[in-house]
């Protein structure tokens, strides 16, 4: 910071005092480059600049150099480069709350060259693989461009601001509300499907808040396309077979056999759209295909039976080995209780009870969440006060 006009003047007076200034400095296109070349050409121009405090800028200076460096290193940056400095921003706010970095060591940042050890390591870790599990975040993009195109994860990102409450935690997604980090999420990240951000970037176009109910509904169509994304082409001979394969280990899910396909099929969807899956490999599986294909077999073991990696494992156990957790007539009138009553409620967890069929099904094979008694209380009385009633609270 500094006096503007007294700037300008040392500044034109070292210009003029000086015929290789000018020649120097308009070939410097940064900015920090080129204030640190004229501190150091004027002593004027430099006791007029005035170092902010650190508190004033900190990481916020921390990320916009650090965003230009990133840029040079890595060039697909730009695709998002909106978003890279708050991007930046935060991991310095990451690393000084870690006792990384102090505020202190954060002076004259903005000046500093993209080797400097505060920025260097931190690109370094962000852009290349390595042992430590969540380093090379950003490896795919530099290496191969954006996950999502551009205009995608741009009226995505601008309907998740819309949308996303101002003080929603991290964990339940607070931090897409921001355009920037969701910007970068979107390029950079494959833990969110390329089909997910499809989806919400294709749902009605919506306003600027206050939008009544019309705003809700869009936002409730955005929401869901976290949980159901659309279905992926080659998911869908996948799910039929795979279906078969299941119900030949576990008959006791032949009455639900429309949902088993539905629940392979959207497993699948999720897993190419997370790239844990390859598609083109997924597209190889038809009727003929063995149980025991490496996409078939794992899938079917993973659902029907417990193992010591995955604590979600063996879902159907149960079901497969000792019948429905509950007595059809049961699961079918409580399901035909829950149905209309849910759609009276915005969330997006409770739009596999929406679904009879799928209601059916989860009330068969067992639900944690979802006693016997409480399918049991679901399923006594009609109305929905009734039925919200019987919740964990009145078991």
């Amino acid at each position: 910071m500094g006096d503007g006009p007294a700037l300008a003047a040392a500044c034109a007076a070292a210009c003029g005092e000086n015929p290789a200034f000018a020649a120097v400095a308009s070939g410097l296109v940064a900015c920090q480059d080129l204030m640190a070349f004229a501190r150091q050409q004027s002593d004027d121009i430099d006791a007029l600049c005035v170092d902010a405090p650190v508190e004033e800028g900190g990481c916020a200076f921390y990320g916009v150099r650090a965003a230009e460096c990133l840029v040079e290193v890595c060039p697909n940056a730009r695709s998002f480069d909106v978003g890279v400095a708050p991007y930046m921003q935060g991991i310095c706010e990451n690393l000084v709350a870690q006792g990384n970095f102090s505020l202190e060591q954060l002076r004259g940042i903005e000046q500093a060259g993209c080797n400097d050890p505060r920025i260097g390591p931190v690109l370094g870790f962000l852009t290349t693989r390595g042992e430590h599990p969540a380093s090379g975040g950003l490896e795919s993009l530099c290496t191969d461009g954006p996950l999502v195109p551009d205009e995608t994860c741009e009226t995505a990102c601008n309907r998740l601001g819309i949308c996303i409450p101002e003080g929603t935690s991290d964990d339940d997604g607070g931090q897409l509300r921001d355009y920037g980090t969701c910007r970068t999420t979107c390029a950079s990240f494959p833990n969110i499907s390329p089909l997910v951000w499809g989806c919400i970037a294709d749902t009605v176009e919506m306003g600027p808040p206050p939008g009544g109910q019309e705003l809700l509904a869009a936002c409730r169509d955005a929401f869901r396309c976290f949980s159901n994304p659309p279905t992926i082409e080659v998911c869908v001979p996948y799910g039929a077979r795979s279906t078969e394969c299941l119900l030949e280990t576990c008959a006791n899910a032949a009455p639900h056999r429309e949902a088993v396909t539905k629940m392979l099929t959207d497993t699948c969807t999720q897993l190419v759209g997370n790239q844990f899956f390859d598609e083109e490999a997924v597209g190889t599986v038809g009727p003929e295909s063995p149980c025991d294909h490496e996409l078939i077999g794992g899938m079917v073991q993973n659902f029907t039976m417990e193992n010591a990696v995955d604590p979600n494992a063996g879902f159907l156990m149960g079901l497969c080995t000792d019948g429905p957790a509950n007595e059809d007539a049961i699961c079918d009138q409580a399901c035909t209780h829950l149905g209309p009553c849910l759609e009276l409620v915005e969330d997006d967890d409770a739009d596999a009870l929406r679904d009879h069929g799928m209601c059916s099904f989860l009330c068969a094979a067992g639900v944690d969440e979802l006693p016997p008694e409480r399918w049991a209380c679901f399923a006594e009385d009609p109305a929905c006060p009734q039925v919200f009633a019987c919740g964990p609270d009145d078991e």
